[in-house]
């Protein structure tokens, strides 16, 4: 299964994975980035997108990042795809220690919070450790270089 999790925002970060299971060594990257349009992203490709909720509550607020994710809710309406909205609280649950740059050397910092939205949903859906997925992720990038 395809999963993609999205930082939204005027910069995107963004990072795709196969997963076989919820298992750290049966999870794959496919890619990963960071862009400032939603179209360079494959969202097709995804069983499920993951992506932050965000409201915006005063005037000024980052509007960039209220259309982005109102465009892959309606992605993900039109193609069947699964949407799993957090809220940006859940960045402060995965340590930042686990998010060094000896960790996940070569990741932009949007990105990295894409990540993070990614081992809340995996954290969350099956228990995981962390950290071992973290070491698989990180190999996985060493090897793209």
């Amino acid at each position: 299964m395809r999963v993609i999790a999205i930082d939204p925002g005027p910069t995107i970060g963004w990072v795709e994975v196969e997963m076989y299971g919820f298992n750290p060594d049966r999870i794959t990257l496919l890619c990963s980035g960071e862009t400032r349009r939603i179209c360079d992203i494959p969202l097709g490709n995804a069983a499920i997108i993951v992506f932050e909720r965000y409201f915006i509550t005063r005037p000024g607020q980052n509007v960039e990042a209220a259309e982005v994710i109102g465009y892959v809710k309606e992605f993900c309406r039109q193609n069947g795809i699964i949407p799993v909205e957090q809220d940006p609280s859940v960045l402060g649950y995965i340590d930042a220690r686990y998010l060094s740059d000896k960790t996940l050397y070569g990741f932009g910092i949007h990105a990295k919070d894409a990540i993070r939205h990614l081992l809340y949903y995996i954290a969350h859906t099956r228990a995981t450790d962390i950290k071992e997925f973290l070491e698989v992720l990180s190999k996985a990038k060493k090897k793209k270089e």
